[in-house]
């Protein structure tokens, strides 16, 4: 058996147990099928390299090298302010990131260059959702 129709069918006699007929000890003894331990997929600098020169337009290569780079989450990302990137000390503070934990991570030298180049090519705008993210004031801080 897979493990998805383990984990339902411990769940179904979880539920048997618990909920209609009201025993509990019978429920402590019922096993989980552990999730198996895989890799991630990673790839190496070429493939990366070629992902990045895939994408045609430069505001979004750029929004996902920072995403990229930095380890961010996408919604990280469009939260970056001018005052978030530190180009002297080679970091970016990540605010109320997940868990609403605020974090540095390193700023790489490439993603760096591309900012100093096209600063201001990074405003997305989502107007079927009525919300605005101003990635051009966090790209225009590169410069300084």
């Amino acid at each position: 058996m897979s493990r998805s129709t383990l984990v339902t069918a411990a769940a179904a006699l979880r539920f048997l147990y618990t909920v209609t007929l009201r025993r509990h000890v019978i429920v402590d003894s019922i096993i989980m099928s552990s999730k198996p331990a895989t890799l991630p997929v990673i790839l190496d600098r070429e493939e990366v390299s070629r992902f990045f020169e895939a994408i045609p337009s430069l505001k979004y290569r750029a929004v996902l090298m920072a995403a990229y780079a930095g380890g961010l989450r996408i919604s990280e990302v469009t939260r970056l302010k001018v005052g978030d990137i530190d180009s002297q000390r080679v970091v970016i503070r990540v605010q109320q990131g997940k868990g609403g934990v605020d974090r540095y991570v390193m700023l790489s030298p490439r993603l760096l260059e591309i900012l100093r180049v096209h600063p201001l090519i990074c405003c997305v705008s989502d107007t079927s959702n009525k919300r605005t993210f101003d990635l051009g004031i966090f790209f225009a801080a590169s410069r300084q």
